[in-house]
């Protein structure tokens, strides 16, 4: 940067210098991780996919509620997964959106379906009460689960005693 005197002449510069280095090997360590955790954890939710589609093949658990609850689940892992790994993405500014209009009434429901089992492995009855004819909303289908699962799911972990909040003493 210039520094000028009355007549506009430079008289001086001024500058800062900063090594960027050290943020470049954070960066590429944190994508390494982040490609070595997704991985990880992708074989054995494969594994769990696989299972589920055995299972609805051989017709085991035809018409099977819980079934269907662990092959949502396991597709929504799947996607925090890839959310992860878009992680760099989002923070260069490249978020993916896809809005749509959206029932209220549908995304609550499967967010609710999510916990309701551990609920009911409690003894926890987890009622929803929506206005009949609510108007749909707009926006990603995806980030308006992951937003509600995240809530359901503090409010799950709270009220069904996870280790991490369980009364102590």
């Amino acid at each position: 940067m210039a520094e000028r005197d009355a007549a506009g002449q430079i008289v001086r510069w001024f500058g800062t210098n900063t090594d960027i280095d050290e943020q470049r090997r954070a960066i590429r360590s944190r994508d390494e991780l982040l490609a070595t955790v997704s991985h990880d954890l992708r074989n054995p939710l494969g594994a769990i996919m696989l299972a589920t589609e055995s299972l609805r093949a051989d017709g085991v658990a035809a018409g099977d509620r819980r079934l269907g609850v662990i092959e949502r689940s396991s597709v929504r892992m799947n996607q925090l997964i890839q959310d992860l790994l878009d992680m760099a993405s989002i923070e260069s500014g490249h978020l993916s959106v896809e809005p749509s209009p959206l029932g209220v009434r549908e995304l609550v429901d499967e967010a609710v379906e999510a916990i309701q089992l551990g609920a009911a492995a409690k003894r926890v009855v987890v009622e929803t009460r929506l206005e009949v004819g609510a108007a749909p909303v707009h926006g990603d289908r995806r980030r308006v689960l992951q937003v509600l699962g995240n809530i359901l799911g503090n409010v799950a972990d709270r009220m069904l005693g996870s280790p991490a909040t369980a009364p102590t003493g």
